[in-house]
C-alpha cells in the first residue's frame, strides 16, 4: 500500500531497562509501534502553530517587562514591584520538569492544548485584574501555561519530524522566541513612554483581545486537527493512574519548586529592595541551599524514574552545555528609555535568529554540533574584546 505523501511512519519507543533501586519494583518496557511524521504543508501548518504559541509566551513576558514602572504607578503597588517579573519566571521555571513528566505519562497533544488555554485563563485574569495581587495571579498562570508551551513545542516536534531533522525545526521553532524579544520590548516601551495605552489593565485587554486569545484559538485549532499521534501505544501512557502519579516524581517537583522559590526572590531582591546581607535573603539562600540538596538526594534514590535522572546530568554534552550557559553574561542596558532599550534588544537577537537557522540546518545536514560550538565560543571571546 503506498504511503500518503504527507506523512511516513517511524517507530516510537525503546526498552526501557529495569530498575533494581526503582520505587515501585516494576518493570515497563516500550512497545515499539509505528506513528506518522508528518510531511508538506501539515508539517509546515504544524510547526506554525508552534511558533505562534512560542511566540505567544515570549511576547508577553517582554511587552509587560518594560512597562513595570507604569504597573506600580497605576496600582499603587511599589512593595510588589519584584513579584510581576519573578511571578512569571518563577512558575514558568519551576514547572519545566513538571511537564515534562506530563508529557511523559499524558498525551501530549492534550497536555499541550491544555498548557495554551491555561495561558489564555492567565491572560483574561490579567486583563481583568482589579488589583496588583490578581495581576501577580495571572502572570503566575501565564507562567504555568507558559511552561508547558516551551516543553510541548519540543515534544511534539520529536513526534512529527524525522531524528535527523529535528535540530533545523527546533531552531525554527526556537527562533519564534528570539523574533518576540525583538518586537516585545519595542512595543511595550511604545506603549510606555509614548502614553499609547491609558493603563496596566488597558495593556493586558488590548494584549488579550489583539493578540493572545485569537493566536490561542488558532494554536489549538491547527494542533487538534493536524497533529495526530497515530497508532502509537507509548507503555508510559498505558500505565495506570496511581502508577504514574508516583513516578511523575511529584515531592521532588514540590521540593525543587521551592528551591526555585527561595533563589529567585533572593536574586530578585538582594541589592535592590533589600540589603544581601539582611536576614531575609541570607535564609531564602540558605533555604535554597537546603532544599537543592534535599532535592538532589531525592533525584539519587529514584534513579531512573526520577524527574532528572543522574546519568543524565553525568552526560558531558548536558554538564558542559550547562556551563556554558551559566557563563554566558546577560546583556543589560542602563540610562536609556523603554524604547532605546527595546531597540538595542534587536541587534543582539536578529543574530540569535540566524545563527539558530544556520546551526539547525548544519546540524541537520552534516550531524555534527561540537564544531558550532567551538565557532560560538570564539565569536563570544571576539565580541568581549571588542
Amino acid at each position: 500500500m503506498a504511503i500518503p505523501d504527507q506523512e511516513i511512519p517511524h517507530t516510537v519507543g525503546a526498552a526501557t531497562p529495569k530498575v533494581e533501586n526503582d520505587v515501585n519494583a516494576v518493570e515497563v518496557s516500550s512497545s515499539d509501534t509505528t506513528a506518522p511524521f508528518l510531511r508538506s504543508w501539515r508539517l509546515a501548518i504544524v510547526i506554525g502553530s508552534l511558533c505562534l504559541g512560542v511566540f505567544l509566551l515570549a511576547l508577553d513576558m517582554n511587552i509587560i517587562g518594560v512597562a513595570i514602572p507604569r504597573i506600580t504607578s497605576d496600582f499603587h503597588s511599589l512593595d510588589d514591584v519584584a513579584w510581576y517579573g519573578s511571578a512569571y519566571l518563577l512558575t514558568v521555571t519551576a514547572f519545566q520538569p513538571f511537564f515534562g513528566n506530563l508529557f511523559k505519562y499524558f498525551d501530549p497533544k492534550l497536555v499541550y492544548m491544555g498548557s495554551i488555554a491555561l495561558f489564555e485563563v492567565g491572560s483574561i485574569l490579567c486583563a481583568v485584574a482589579p488589583s496588583s495581587n490578581v495581576l501577580i495571579g495571572g502572570r503566575s498562570l501565564l507562567g504555568f501555561g507558559a511552561a508547558g508551551i516551551h516543553q510541548g513545542s519540543l515534544t511534539i516536534i520529536n513526534y512529527a519530524v524525522e531524528l535527523e531533522k529535528r535540530p533545523l525545526y527546533q531552531g525554527i521553532v526556537i527562533s519564534a522566541f528570539a523574533v518576540s524579544v525583538c518586537v516585545g520590548p519595542v512595543l511595550g516601551g511604545a506603549f510606555t513612554d509614548k502614553a499609547l495605552i491609558l493603563s496596566t489593565v488597558r495593556l493586558a485587554q488590548e494584549l488579550t483581545k489583539s493578540s493572545n486569545l485569537p493566536l490561542g484559538a488558532v494554536v489549538i485549532f491547527v494542533i487538534w486537527i493536524f497533529f495526530h499521534l497515530g497508532n502509537t501505544k507509548d507503555s508510559n501512557r498505558a500505565l495506570p493512574l496511581s502508577l504514574k502519579l508516583k513516578r511523575m516524581d511529584i515531592p521532588g517537583i514540590i521540593i525543587f519548586l521551592g528551591a526555585i522559590y527561595c533563589l529567585l526572590l533572593a536574586l530578585q531582591w538582594g541589592g535592590q529592595t533589600m540589603p544581601w546581607n539582611s536576614g531575609k535573603i541570607i535564609g531564602l539562600l540558605i533555604g535554597f541551599v537546603l532544599l537543592a540538596v534535599s532535592f538532589a538526594t531525592l533525584q539519587w534514590k529514584l534513579g531512573e524514574y526520577a524527574t532528572i535522572p543522574v546519568r543524565i546530568i553525568r552526560h558531558r554534552s548536558i554538564y558542559m552545555g550547562s556551563l556554558f550557559l551559566m557563563l554566558f553574561g546577560m546583556m543589560s542596558f542602563v540610562g536609556v528609555d523603554a524604547v532605546d532599550s527595546g531597540a538595542r534588544f534587536i541587534a543582539l537577537v536578529l543574530p540569535q535568529i540566524i545563527g539558530l537557522m544556520i546551526t539547525g540546518a548544519i546540524v541537520t545536514k552534516w550531524g555534527y554540533y561540537v564544531h558550532s560550538v567551538g565557532i560560538a565560543r570564539w565569536l563570544t571571546a571576539f565580541r568581549s574584546l571588542i
